[in-house]
C-alpha cells in the first residue's frame, strides 16, 4: 500500500459557515488543480459535498456530536473538517509530492486556493499512513487547537522543511519530515 499526501491546515469559519462549506467550495473552488487526470480516478468532477454518518440527522449535529465531518470533492481530493482544522487529503503518492516539482506545484497551488476559501493562515503537508507526522492528525480528532497540532509536529518530528525536495532521500524520501507554509494574505 503506498503512502498519499495529507495537508492540514487551521481555519476560521465560523459554525455556520464550516456547515456550509461544500457549498463555499463549489461556488469558489469547484476545480481545484490537480496532477490525477480525469481518466486516472471516477467521479473526477464530482462537486464537493459532505460523506454524511446517517447516525446524525443533520450537519450541525454530526459536528457537535462526533466532532468532525467527512468531506468529499473533486480531483482526488476528500477529507475531514473539524472545529479547528482541516485534513485535507489527495490520492497522489508522497512519493511523487517529494519527487516531481510539477506534482508538488499543483498540490500546494491546490491547497492555497482551498486554504483561502476556508480562510487559513498555514498549512502543513506530511505523509500519511503509519508514519510519525500522520499522527498530527490525533490531535484534531483529539479537539485540540490547531495551534496544538503545529507545536506536537514540532516536538515530536522537528522543525519542518520549506520545500519537498528536502524531504529526499536519493530515490527514497524521509517519512519523518513534513513541510509548513504561512499563506500569505490570511486572515
Amino acid at each position: 500500500m503506498g503512502v498519499d499526501v495529507t495537508v492540514l491546515s487551521d481555519h476560521d469559519l465560523a459554525l455556520e459557515d464550516l456547515y456550509d462549506l461544500p457549498s463555499l467550495l463549489n461556488a469558489e473552488a469547484p476545480d481545484p488543480p490537480s496532477p490525477l487526470r480525469p481518466e486516472d480516478i471516477i467521479d473526477y468532477e464530482r462537486p464537493w459535498r459532505w460523506n454524511r454518518d446517517c447516525a446524525h440527522s443533520s450537519v450541525p449535529e454530526e459536528l457537535v456530536n462526533a466532532g468532525h465531518l467527512s468531506i468529499e470533492g473533486p480531483a482526488g481530493f476528500f477529507g475531514t473538517a473539524f472545529r479547528s482544522g482541516i485534513e485535507l487529503c489527495h490520492l497522489t503518492r508522497w512519493w511523487a509530492f517529494v519527487h516531481d516539482a510539477r506534482t508538488s506545484d499543483l498540490l500546494m497551488e491546490a491547497s492555497t486556493i482551498l486554504g483561502r476559501v476556508w480562510k487559513a493562515s498555514c498549512v502543513v503537508y506530511l505523509p500519511d499512513s503509519a508514519f510519525l507526522p500522520e499522527l498530527a492528525v490525533d490531535r484534531l480528532y483529539d479537539a485540540a487547537p490547531f495551534i496544538e497540532v503545529v507545536s506536537w509536529l514540532s516536538e515530536k518530528v522537528g522543525p519542518p522543511m520549506s520545500d519537498p525536495s528536502e524531504l529526499r532521500q536519493g530515490e527514497d524520501v524521509n517519512p519523518n519530515g513534513y513541510i509548513l507554509h504561512e499563506l500569505q494574505g490570511a486572515s
